[in-house]
């Protein structure tokens, strides 16, 4: 008896510290991301049916972390570690488009795109997934004065606040993804404000809110003004004006005037593009679409925000920049944008491996390359290269010491029995 719950306690340890790391994540767009402690997790997403297009989907539940150690390569399988955690989602519908922001430790998400999933009206689409947990898994949690459902939206959270912001996107009543476009009526202007401590919403109505979008960009500044960048508009309107850049207080919970930006550059009108906001106030856009399956000519830009009036720049990039994409996603480490996912032009990624990685540390010079290095000072820059495609191999080296560890736990097992 003293020997099985032995055993039984050595398993449990290598369950919970060993995990076998042969899992590649299927390649998707409209998918979550969230950087926490090393670590970005992924969730959601439509899945193709076909290798080559878009027109047959299915979105998905599916969810997973990267590891992001401190020097992080491409090239360098070792530290290139996919984790299914899929078996912590079981209990979410599934969706693409959905909206998310990290509050401390905690990932919120509210509604999305579920295609035929679409829940009844009145159902909660809340969902809360602890990081901090030792043993998480996506909570779905019942909150005062609920929204409708919508899609291709954002969420910010402000911690001085403690509140967390939803603001537009489009009620999810028609397939976004193979329509494009909405009316009016699809697109509400109604300001959200969700109260973390209570699970309250309070929805204010503003009449000097700016016209409805979805599939735009939100950014918190340090000043508590969240900055909102493209979108699409109506099928009437088309697309939001680049140059006019709409702007939210959550000090005072007010609408600011839009402000025009200044400079002669304005970029390229876009939806399903991403946003990072970068630690001395650069704003890096990049990617979207206009409503083709061309690609951008400027797909990335530079919104400074560290003055008035915000300028537009097209960035210097002293390398070789790879195909663009769009419904893909964007995380900051540090001085490193990491994208995963998404399209490029009508083509899907060529898998969850295809990873770009932009150096931002210089605001003269951008630099997509291969690996993350830490820097011990501004002077000492990284080598520049495009960005490798790493392919769909497993983690070898990780896995091999994984079955090492079973080997010896067989021995063990065969020595008690």
């Amino acid at each position: 008896m003293y020997k099985l719950i032995s055993l039984t306690y050595l398993l449990i340890i290598f369950n919970n510290n060993f995990v076998l790391t042969d899992f590649i994540p299927t390649s998707r767009w409209g998918a979550n991301a969230i950087y926490f402690n090393n670590k970005i997790y992924y969730g959601g997403g439509y899945l193709p049916l076909y290798p080559d297009n878009w027109r047959g989907t299915q979105p998905s539940n599916e969810f997973f972390s990267l590891d992001v150690p401190p020097s992080f390569n491409l090239t360098d399988r070792s530290k290139f570690v996919w984790t299914n955690l899929s078996s912590q989602s079981t209990n979410l519908i599934p969706f693409a488009f959905s909206s998310q922001c990290l509050i401390e430790d905690k990932i919120m998400m509210f509604g999305g795109d579920f295609d035929k999933y679409l829940p009844p009206a009145n159902t909660t689409l809340v969902w809360f997934y602890d990081l901090s947990s030792s043993s998480p898994s996506w909570v779905l949690t019942k909150t005062t004065g609920q929204p409708n459902d919508l899609e291709s939206g954002s969420l910010v959270y402000n911690n001085n606040t403690g509140n967390i912001y939803m603001w537009a996107g489009k009620l999810s009543n028609k397939n976004t993804l193979l329509t494009g476009g909405a009316s009016p009526e699809d697109l509400p202007t109604t300001m959200n404000i969700f109260n973390k401590d209570t699970n309250v919403w309070t929805s204010l109505n503003l009449t000097n809110a700016p016209e409805g979008r979805y599939d735009f960009t939100s950014t918190l500044l340090r000043s508590g003004i969240i900055v909102y960048i493209g979108g699409q508009l109506t099928d009437a309107n088309g697309f939001a004006d680049m140059s006019q850049i709409n702007m939210y207080s959550t000090t005072n919970d007010t609408w600011l005037p839009a402000m025009t930006t200044g400079g002669s550059y304005v970029p390229s009108t876009r939806a399903r593009h991403t946003a990072v906001l970068t630690k001395d106030d650069r704003i890096i856009v990049y990617g979207g679409h206009t409503g083709t399956d061309k690609p951008l000519s400027d797909a990335l830009a530079i919104l400074n925000v560290s003055q008035i009036p915000f300028v537009w720049t097209q960035p210097n990039v002293v390398t070789f920049a790879p195909s663009p994409r769009t419904f893909h996603t964007s995380v900051l480490i540090g001085d490193f944008m990491i994208v995963a996912f998404g399209k490029s032009g009508k083509y899907i990624a060529s898998g969850s491996d295809d990873l770009d990685i932009l150096d931002v540390s210089d605001p003269s010079e951008y630099s997509w390359v291969n690996s993350i290095m830490p820097k011990p000072n501004k002077t000492n820059k990284i080598s520049t290269t495009v960005t490798v495609k790493s392919g769909t191999t497993s983690n070898y080296n990780f896995v091999n010491f994984n079955l090492s560890i079973m080997v010896i736990l067989l021995v063990i097992i065969q020595n008690y029995l």
